[in-house]
């Protein structure tokens, strides 16, 4: 099962579902010995609950959301590990990357595995609709689609989104649903022209995006955060077609949605990204996220040199694909 989830994280707004009862859960595990606290999340951002972990286990009972998607996610190794709340004892394994104790889990962790163990991106569409196909009456296309939602081509996204079928009910997939709007919102300002905005750089000077954007070079726009997983793995792509590009005038801003200084500019130098950053360090209340109404990252808007967007969340290979058209190479 993928340690790190592939749907973009979302700030949620209060919708209406089938798993609005709550149950009372244990869960039990392993983490690395280092660990003393771990931090057990509901759908990848919302906080559940920090627990206590000592000599590499820890224990907790508390009260979740019926067929609620949580994770278990050490913040000193950064690894994490998710599963339904399905009423189970749940014992959770991160360094084995194992959930046991619940036949749901273990069906949800074989259909992971055999999605993981490709790499053909076909082959892969196939693997996810035909586990969603064969799941419609229970809670599982939920988690699949929010896992790998993003993979799929967005029209069948949508298919999914508007099928009827009974997982659209459950709590994991409303943010399916807020990852479709966004996106849907995203696409719409293919052609238009960039917005301005003002946030501080690394050195704590106010820098206008216009000083960046629309001045002769096509320029990638990236909404990220070190806290965010997924964005974390575009890093690799990012770093690829900015090393790649950056000698014809390419260039990447990144505007943060951390609220954490430290941890900001930690990751910047750690990552290597050597490229330009903005952040006013008001996490989901940035004003990146307010002039652009981005309620979901990892995001980005491609802008050519005038500064008119050509292209949006060019996720994994995309980006390289897009600017080798650009380019010629």
């Amino acid at each position: 099962m993928k340690k790190i989830l592939l749907m973009a994280l979302v700030a949620f707004s209060a919708m209406t579902s089938r798993a609005a009862d709550s149950i009372t859960v244990t869960i039990s595990g392993k983490v690395p010995a280092n660990e003393t606290t771990i931090q057990l999340y509901h759908e990848g951002r919302q906080p559940v609950a920090t627990i206590n972990a000592s000599n590499g286990t820890f224990v907790y009972t508390g009260k979740v959301a019926q067929d609620a998607y949580l994770s278990v996610v050490c913040p000193t190794s950064r690894k994490s590990m998710a599963f339904i709340a399905d009423g189970a004892n749940i014992a959770v394994d991160v360094e084995a990357d194992k959930v046991s104790g619940s036949p749901l889990n273990d069906k949800f962790a074989e259909i992971c595995s055999q999605i993981d163990k490709l790499s053909d991106k076909d082959e892969i569409n196939k693997a996810i609709i035909s586990a969603v196909e064969a799941n419609k009456g229970n809670v599982l296309p939920a988690v699949i689609l929010y896992q790998y939602g993003d993979v799929l081509p967005f029209e069948k996204l949508k298919e999914f989104a508007n099928s009827g079928a009974a997982y659209v009910n459950y709590t994991p997939f409303r943010v399916v649903k807020s990852y479709i709007a966004s996106e849907e919102k995203a696409r719409a300002v293919i052609g238009t022209m960039f917005k301005d905005l003002t946030e501080k750089d690394l050195d704590g000077n106010d820098r206008k995006l216009s000083e960046f954007v629309g001045k002769g070079n096509y320029v990638l726009i990236d909404f990220w955060a070190s806290w965010c997983g997924p964005c974390m793995g575009e890093v690799p792509h990012l770093k690829a077609a900015f090393d790649k590009y950056k000698s014809k005038g390419f260039n990447i801003v990144g505007l943060s949605f951390d609220n954490k200084e430290e941890a900001w500019k930690k990751a910047i130098k750690e990552k290597g990204l050597n490229w330009t950053h903005l952040s006013d360090l008001k996490g989901w209340q940035t004003v990146a996220g307010t002039v652009y109404g981005v309620r979901s990252i990892p995001q980005s808007l491609l802008c050519d040199g005038e500064g008119r967007v050509v292209a949006v969340n060019l996720r994994g290979e995309a980006l390289g694909k897009k600017l080798a058209e650009i380019y010629g190479f």
